[in-house]
């Protein structure tokens, strides 16, 4: 029903949209925003509806105890989706997330005579993460994948200038490489075991050769690695030129949305072995894009950098923990993809505000902005903090539970893990601080000085901020309110991997 809810939204809002007249802006955007808000919100009621009673079963993934649907007009169970506590983890960030970058949108898109379009798009791109989110077998997970592409490729390339189209077309031939490969993958695990369910081949596993199951696990990671912006597959100029709510969405949900088809395949697939490997491409990871990011003057590229850092932590927590079977790294990783969305999330909001006031992106063009928007500069260094790992926040929080894995494995290999992830976090800050430093410089820069135009932020794009402000600071002084919806799911990939309930 939330995917059926969005599809529809989508079809619904872009039909009344078409009521304007060609060319015409004129409260458009605010329309077709209300109604995609209004789409979100039943689709986030009747989700929660569904994830009641789900998350606290402590059961495995594939243990056939949780709420599935299969097509009536389709005769196999191949064809199925499934409500586990992973799908309300990620479900759940994909909808909050989803519905405030619509709210923010429908005031920042305000001059934009195509809003009926954006907002259509945007409905789609989310339907196609929640179907993947909720995909039980790979078949969904492919075309809600490609769905979600799609979409995001369209709206990537929004504003049709030169940098935007290159972008996109750089974005679209990154993904379609990608899908191939791990279709490949796909294509091999349906020839030897005639499905592609994940419980059925979850069951199947003990029969297979395991250099069929190997080279499978190496297509699908792969493929799946190139929509989570793994190194060198990032691609930071999609972040840098779609409109400000599609970037924080790109960053906040669309890439963790590959990282979770890499854990779904490695519980299908007895591989939790490459989990050592998926460590050592994080602090690759972290360690290069934390560089990239240092030598950046535009701002949303060096957030986009960022989160190929981010990320970096993820992977990092997650290939641990499912290597060693170590939930405080299950924990650590599923917990930094749910900080990480709304503190990436506010920050891109926030530089789209800046933009948006400023006409400019440049960090060397916003020196001083405090001075005239005191609200999101507060945000905004709020946010910054928190992605450099600074107590008392969120990110803080979850990275301490991913520096705590390599301790607990006892071994030279787990503490270098976690020097690699401190070193990291204290080299962050040497972009954060400064970037920080430069907003509230008392020592404004020609535009900010010049500019009548550069006051606090409209209310529809200061209360979304807020709102993930707030989620961040509450995550980081109270971590249980966040690790109540991340436990569960790390738990129930544990039980699924065959280790035990704790």
């Amino acid at each position: 029903m939330p995917i059926g809810l969005l599809f529809f939204g989508a079809i619904f809002n872009f039909m009344i949209g078409s009521f304007y007249k060609r060319g015409s802006n004129k409260n458009q955007a605010l329309f077709c925003g209300v109604i995609a808000s209004m789409v979100l919100i039943a689709a986030m009621a009747n989700f929660y509806k569904l994830s009641v009673g789900v998350i606290a079963t402590g059961k495995g993934i594939f243990s056939g105890n949780f709420m599935a649907y299969y097509p009536a007009f389709y005769s196999s169970s191949s064809v199925a989706l499934q409500l586990d506590p992973i799908g309300v983890l990620f479900g759940g960030i994909i909808l909050v997330l989803g519905f405030l970058v619509t709210v923010y949108s429908a005031k920042y898109m305000q001059d934009d005579n195509r809003a009926k379009r954006y907002f259509t798009l945007l409905l789609l791109m989310i339907a196609g993460m929640l179907g993947v989110a909720l995909s039980a077998d790979m078949f969904n997970m492919y075309v809600f994948f490609e769905l979600m592409s799609i979409a995001s490729y369209i709206l990537i390339a929004y504003n049709r200038n030169a940098e935007a189209v290159e972008a996109s077309f750089k974005y679209l031939v990154y993904g379609s490489v990608g899908t191939m490969i791990a279709l490949f993958g796909m294509s091999i695990l349906f020839q030897v075991t005639g499905t592609l369910n994940f419980e059925q081949i979850y069951n199947k596993m003990h029969t297979l050769p395991s250099n069929v199951v190997l080279i499978a696990a190496v297509l699908i990671i792969t493929g799946f690695g190139v929509k989570s912006a793994m190194v060198p597959l990032w691609f930071p100029d999609a972040h840098t030129t779609a409109p400000a709510g599609i970037a924080a969405l790109l960053s906040g949900a669309l890439l963790k949305v590959g990282v979770l088809a890499i854990i779904k395949s490695l519980l299908v697939l007895p591989a939790a072995s490459a989990g050592l490997a998926l460590a050592i491409m994080a602090a690759i990871a972290m360690t290069i894009g934390n560089f990239m990011a240092l030598t950046q003057s535009e701002l949303n590229r060096m957030l986009a950098y960022s989160s190929v850092a981010q990320l970096g932590y993820i992977i990092l927590g997650i290939g641990l923990g499912m290597k060693y079977g170590l939930l405080t790294g299950i924990e650590g990783g599923l917990f930094h993809i749910l900080t990480h969305s709304f503190m990436k999330g506010a920050a891109f909001l926030i530089a789209g505000a800046f933009i948006y006031r400023a006409a400019t992106g440049k960090i060397s063009d916003l020196r001083g902005i405090s001075e005239k928007m005191p609200l999101m500069s507060i945000c905004f260094a709020i946010a910054c903090l928190a992605l450099a790992g600074i107590p008392p926040f969120s990110g803080f929080m979850s990275k301490l539970l991913i520096y705590k894995t390599g301790i607990e494995l006892n071994c030279g290999l787990g503490l270098f893990f976690t020097c690699i992830a401190i070193f990291n976090s204290i080299l962050s800050c040497g972009y954060y601080l400064p970037l920080i430093n430069t907003i509230y410089s008392r020592k404004q820069s020609e535009i900010v000085a010049s500019s009548k135009s550069i006051i606090e932020a409209p209310f529809l794009i200061t209360v979304p901020v807020l709102v993930m402000t707030t989620l961040t600071i509450v995550m980081g002084v109270y971590p249980e309110f966040g690790l109540n919806f991340v436990k569960p799911a790390a738990n129930a990939i544990l039980v699924t991997l065959g280790g035990f309930k704790l």
